[in-house]
């Protein structure tokens, strides 16, 4: 019997692995993204500022973020990928010891603004801020 789970523990694995990819955006198809940003958004708990810095790194993005004093540690963010004509950052908020599935959108707004959107616990809660290259 104990076989059996074991079979059917590695054979899910092997299914479910293709799924739980991480995606790895070149570099030079985010040219535009590459610095330091901070990211404005209001919550119900009033304005809050994030840092976002997206980094060449072997030829492909890589992010972390930040938001200090609320969340001072800062998480590396490496499933960034194209989403039409912006980047999407996908991982896990680490917060008071949970940890929320997120989803930042960064694209142009027009007239040189930039935008930056989350989505938090897949839909479940989500913001409109705005993105600023330092």
């Amino acid at each position: 019997m104990s076989y059996i789970r074991t079979a059917l523990l590695a054979a899910a694995v092997v299914v479910f692995l293709p799924f739980t990819a991480q995606a790895q955006l070149a570099s030079s198809d985010a040219a535009a993204f590459i610095g330091t940003w901070e990211l404005g958004l209001d919550t119900p708990q009033g304005p809050m500022a994030m840092n976002l810095s997206l980094k060449d790194v072997d030829g492909k993005v890589a992010a972390e973020i930040s938001a200090p004093p609320m969340l001072p540690d800062v998480q590396k963010i490496s499933d960034v990928s194209k989403d039409g004509t912006g980047v999407l950052l996908k991982y896990m908020l680490e917060a008071q010891g949970m940890q929320i599935p997120t989803k930042i959108l960064l694209a142009p707004a027009g007239d040189g603004k930039w935008t930056a959107n989350f989505d938090f616990m897949d839909g479940q809660f989500t913001v409109q801020g705005t993105a600023v290259k330092k």
